[in-house]
């Protein structure tokens, strides 16, 4: 609801107890959704390295429990914030990734998963031009998990920007 609500400050807060409840529990889908939480407060406040780090930690978490739908909410999370530090090849790249998992386990993408999605889409397509775009795009759509995995342990060349669209 913090997120919702563009608080990102009380977001971290409510997430980072959360963290800590579910870290003590060893519950491992809220360690998960936890620190996917965080990873999108860090994203409106522009820490785009903190963002990262805590999206691929989502990221690993969910590819161990076989969430399909969660390690693609993972992998926008990580395109958004490549988008944002202007690492559009990147984030194309991912968005590829993120298509082709969908389409195998016949996900439906909805809500605010899907307004964000699209938004990534146009603001990386934007940034990219379309003919790079869509080669970034395929060239994701070719990756197994295991390499998605491999590529975002290192984050792009990202440069931080003064403000969140």
């Amino acid at each position: 609801l913090a997120l919702q609500r563009k608080d990102p400050g009380q977001a971290e807060r409510l997430y980072q107890e959360s963290l800590a409840m579910c870290l003590e529990m060893d519950y491992r889908r809220g360690i998960g959704l936890s620190q996917h939480g965080l990873g999108q407060a860090a994203l409106m406040l522009n820490d785009l390295s903190t963002t990262w780090e805590r999206f691929v930690s989502a990221l690993r978490l969910f590819v161990e429990l076989m969430d399909p739908i969660e390690v693609s909410e993972s992998l926008i999370g990580l395109a958004h914030t490549a988008q944002v530090g202007q690492a559009f090849e990147f984030a194309a790249r991912l968005l590829g990734a993120v298509e082709r998992i969908v389409e195998d386990q016949q996900m439906v993408v909805r809500g605010e998963t899907r307004l964000e999605l699209d938004q990534v889409v146009k603001d990386t397509q934007a940034g990219l031009g379309s003919r790079q775009y869509e080669q970034a795009r395929l060239a994701g759509r070719g990756m197994s998990l295991e390499q998605v995995v491999a590529l975002v342990r290192t984050p792009p060349g990202m440069r931080p920007v003064d403000s969140l669209r």
